[in-house]
């Protein structure tokens, strides 16, 4: 079978990560793959990281295109299967649904992003008295909504998306799938050596105690709210060598430098850049921290689990699915700067064993409920059932 993916990738993240991962599910099971990149942008951003069997395709920006447009644009690739990777709902536009069913006789979307909220419906009175229909409400739904009936299937990474999707914007159960975003065990696992070897890059004393994340530095990692609760725990912590350690690049570095001036944590706080493979900077951490404002269900999450890293965290889209327990993690309000700070707190003046229990428990988890590669042949079964 001959299969496309299509992407509208920014910069290497979670979605790129499950691009790569199902080409090479595609490739393992012997069908022909390419991966379709929307402008030089995303091209770039898969140059040099794909099986050397996937075919790289850039077929331009997907900006106001109709479905000829789209049509002509796909006409030279074969395609009797078609992915595409959704960042947000919006992505590709219903244009390119179209086009993408007349093309291939498979075609599924993945939805990495829960969709934003429904919000209340509410009414404006025009001209002071003639009550409003609430249009814009309806307009809202509906533009979620049409996404999802030209799509055979919709795939989400949590069960908390799906459920979303299917009560707040009425998609069919039947054409709705949870399938968890995962990780590789044998990829991400404890390293001694390793964890030695980036705290010395780093610059950080063996035995101090350190927190981090690894991503994109974006709004909806709320990573200011991360060096907020730090400079309590610096505080709170006086005899104790605590460093937050961010790695990763972003619109909002400028904004957590300065945030990290501000505070006086300069030295405290590291940011070390963007990390082509991650998996040595999770051994550098102690305690991984993901304070996200929303999400679907994070790659960085589950490979830090499987590192064998503590987790705090907040109970946003599929996080409380990956940390379903107390031992597998602490989960606290978004937005609150005080409560993350006294988990933190906390991880810190936590037992060795009882912290290096958390992280066994935590990589066992994933590894039997989170396997990416898994994952990604229970999507090469659907195309080819």
């Amino acid at each position: 079978m001959n299969v496309i993916i299509l992407t509208n990738s920014a910069s290497w993240g979670g979605l790129e990560v499950h691009t790569v991962a199902v080409s090479e599910a595609l490739v393992s099971a012997g069908h022909h793959t390419s991966v379709v990149c929307f402008g030089d942008h995303a091209f770039n951003v898969y140059r040099d990281r794909l099986p050397k069997e996937v075919a790289l395709v850039n077929v331009g920006s997907p900006e106001r295109r109709s479905v000829w447009s789209w049509w002509r644009a796909l006409a030279r690739i074969k395609a009797e299967g078609a992915i595409l990777e959704k960042g947000t709902w919006q992505t590709g536009g219903l244009a390119l649904d179209c086009a993408l069913r007349l093309k291939a006789r498979r075609y599924f979307t993945v939805q990495q992003l829960e969709p934003p909220e429904l919000p209340p419906l509410t009414r404006a009175k025009h001209f002071g008295a003639i009550p409003g229909t609430g249009l814009w409400w309806y307009r809202w739904r509906w533009s979620v909504y049409l996404r999802s009936l030209v799509p055979h299937l919709t795939i989400c990474v949590s069960e908390t998306m799906r459920r979303r999707l299917a009560a707040n914007y009425r998609f069919s159960e039947k054409k709705l799938m949870t399938i968890p975003n995962g990780v590789d065990p044998a990829k991400f696992q404890p390293d001694a050596k390793a964890r030695a070897r980036i705290r010395t890059e780093w610059g950080i004393p063996d035995d101090a105690f350190v927190f981090g994340s690894v991503g994109r530095f974006s709004p909806q990692k709320a990573l200011e709210v991360a060096i907020e609760a730090f400079a309590t725990v610096v505080k709170e912590c006086p005899g104790r060598a605590v460093y937050l350690v961010l790695v990763g690049d972003g619109d909002q570095r400028s904004m957590l430098l300065a945030r990290t001036e501000s505070l006086g944590l300069e030295g405290r706080v590291l940011f070390p850049g963007f990390a082509r493979e991650p998996r040595e900077a999770y051994q550098g951490l102690d305690v991984f921290v993901i304070p996200s404002r929303y999400e679907g269900l994070p790659f960085a999450l589950v490979e830090a689990m499987a590192s064998g890293c503590e987790i705090i965290g907040t109970p946003v889209g599929g996080v409380p699915e990956a940390v379903s327990s107390p031992k597998l993690g602490t989960l606290v309000p978004p937005d609150n700067p005080q409560s993350l700070a006294e988990a933190m707190i906390q991880a810190v003046g936590r037992d060795s064993s009882d912290r290096a229990e958390r992280g066994r428990a935590a990589r066992q988890h994933v590894a039997e409920h989170f396997n990416l590669r898994t994952h990604c042949m229970k999507i090469v079964s659907l195309l080819q059932s």
